[in-house]
């Protein structure tokens, strides 16, 4: 991870990387922890927060994982980022963003282009 993040350092879409946040979420989070969960949520939170409150307005069913999930997503992450960021295999992540398709079903279409859960 550390020649990740050198990577994007020395990368000329280094200053994008930063503002969009996906770096400062690579440095501080490894989000398996409880405490670093509600750290990246409060952060995250602070930075988007129409589409935060929008989640727990609309979704009200959305768990902890569920969230996790949307969050990283919101900010362009893969499914091998997300996966290693909350230590779980891609083929998790894939079947988890299936079931929630599924489980937001056609409250989904309406926030698709909010939501963007891209299997």
């Amino acid at each position: 991870m550390k020649s990740e993040i050198s990577a994007i350092q020395h990368s000329s879409s280094y200053y994008l990387e930063e503002k969009n946040g996906k770096l400062t979420a690579l440095l501080e989070s490894h989000l398996m922890t409880e405490n670093n969960w509600l750290l990246f949520k409060r952060e995250f939170k602070k930075e988007f927060p129409d589409f935060y409150q929008m989640i727990l307005s609309e979704f009200k069913e959305i768990t902890d994982s569920n969230m996790r999930i949307l969050l990283l997503q919101k900010l362009n992450f893969s499914n091998s980022e997300i996966a290693e960021l909350l230590g779980v295999t891609i083929e998790a992540i894939k079947k988890s963003k299936q079931r929630l398709k599924n489980k937001l079903g056609s409250r989904y279409g309406k926030q698709e282009n909010n939501l963007n859960i891209n299997t």
